[in-house]
């Protein structure tokens, strides 16, 4: 069996390739100690539709946008990029903002460190993945987005004790989801923790605020496989001094909250913890307030529509990107052993319900179906394969992988990848 599943493997990697000889499109290599490459604000001006942005060491990206056309942005084997205003505190909204997409076009982020992303009507498809994505005004907010895909993203809500003239950097949801359909697969997402009653010379007030939740959710549909959700804990109350008031714990955050709009919402083996509650701290000789803590957080809290489980444990799948020409392509599919799965791949995108799948097909119309058997005792199938020549004049090639299991008969969709090829000379 292991036989048959290599040569499907290196079928598929020669498969890639041959699909994508026609595809045209060129690579711009961001790397800020290279006098030959170019700047992260460089790569976007020249960056026509379709192309990919190949980063390196790009310099600070505050207030970017990418609107109105197909990129990957891709970090390079053996560097983490950040990208983000570099700002310590990100009130004047310079985080990545991703936008205006059209049908049929698409934006990547793969392997990146991204200080606050902002997704706002795109009827194409956003996809990020292998990335950390963290802000305090929520660290990732997408409204009316058609089709956004997150595998193996981290998000951080955060708080940030600094002050300004304008007040203070709230602490900020981790996800913030607003008519938006989308996609999750082992994405551990946190809200941020709220901050205990705090005097601020700055502003000659005492400051404390409440825990806020791992995903926030308003209208939409969301599918959610795998990963942690944790909301974040309340602040501690205490004396006001400075008008003698009692200020109470503050309430947690929860891991998901379907807060407005009705959202639907599927879970399956989704870890959910609600925040610790904020207590009452200090003294209680107070005129006015209350002594009260706060309420924890719950696992799962919903306001608005409803939410389905499927049982079973989810499979993962990993797939090592971006790789070069005549480079090893590795991949893992982990999941119970013995757990019939299947391979799907396509150079296209998209999103599909299929009654004979529950889940979504990330590929659109698979091009190539492999089956690849049960998984083996150790419960992860690893495969390997040499990427052939790209051909003459070809950059990259790009295609989307997802895994599917078979359980009792039925075919449950599981995680995607993007997967990059790039020319050896790259």
């Amino acid at each position: 069996m292991q036989t048959i599943r290599a040569l499907l493997f290196t079928a598929l990697a020669t498969a890639v390739v041959a699909a994508s000889s026609a595809a045209q499109g060129a690579v711009h290599i961001v790397d800020v100690t290279d006098p030959s490459a170019l700047s992260w604000q460089e790569a976007l001006s020249v960056a026509a539709d379709g192309d990919v942005i190949l980063l390196r060491k790009p310099s600070h990206a505050g207030g970017t946008h990418i609107l109105g056309k197909s990129l990957q942005v891709v970090a390079d084997t053996g560097y983490e990029p950040v990208l983000g205003s570099g700002e310590t505190c990100d009130i004047t909204g310079q985080e990545i903002t991703i936008g205006a997409l059209a049908p049929g076009q698409r934006v990547v982020l793969r392997g990146v460190e991204v200080q606050g992303l902002f997704l706002s009507n795109c009827d194409g498809q956003v996809w990020v993945e292998d990335s950390l994505v963290y802000d305090e005004q929520p660290a990732l907010r997408a409204m009316y987005c058609a089709d956004l895909v997150l595998h193996d993203v981290e998000i951080q809500g955060m708080y940030q004790s600094v002050y300004d003239m304008y007040g203070t950097c709230w602490v900020g949801v981790g996800l913030d989801l607003f008519d938006t359909s989308a996609v999750l697969h082992d994405v551990k997402a946190t809200g941020g923790d709220g901050l205990s009653l705090t005097y601020s010379s700055d502003l000659g007030a005492y400051m404390y605020t409440s825990g806020l939740h791992g995903i926030q959710i308003q209208g939409g549909s969301l599918w959610l496989s795998g990963g942690v959700l944790q909301g974040g804990n309340g602040g501690n109350g205490g004396l006001d001094t400075q008008w003698n008031q009692c200020i109470p714990g503050m309430d947690a955050g929860h891991g998901l909250l379907l807060q407005a709009g009705s959202p639907q919402v599927m879970l399956r083996g989704v870890t959910a913890a609600g925040g610790a509650a904020g207590v009452y701290v200090g003294s209680t000789d107070c005129s006015s307030g209350s002594t009260a803590d706060g309420a924890p957080g719950f696992g799962v809290q919903v306001s608005s529509g409803a939410v389905q489980e499927l049982s079973g444990t989810p499979i993962q799948l990993h797939v090592a990107s971006p790789v070069r020409e005549q480079q090893v392509l590795t991949a893992s599919v982990s999941g119970p052993a013995g757990l019939p799965v299947i391979l799907l791949a396509s150079p296209t995108f998209g999103k599909l319900s299929l009654v004979a799948v529950s889940g979504p097909l990330l590929t659109g119309i698979p091009q190539l179906v492999l089956p690849l058997g049960p998984l083996p005792a150790s419960g992860t199938l690893s495969l390997q394969a040499a990427v052939p020549e790209l051909g003459a004049g070809l950059q990259f090639a790009s295609w989307t992988l997802q895994v599917i299991s078979i359980e009792g008969g039925q075919r449950i969709a599981g995680p995607a990848t993007s997967l990059l090829l790039l020319d050896s000379g790259l």
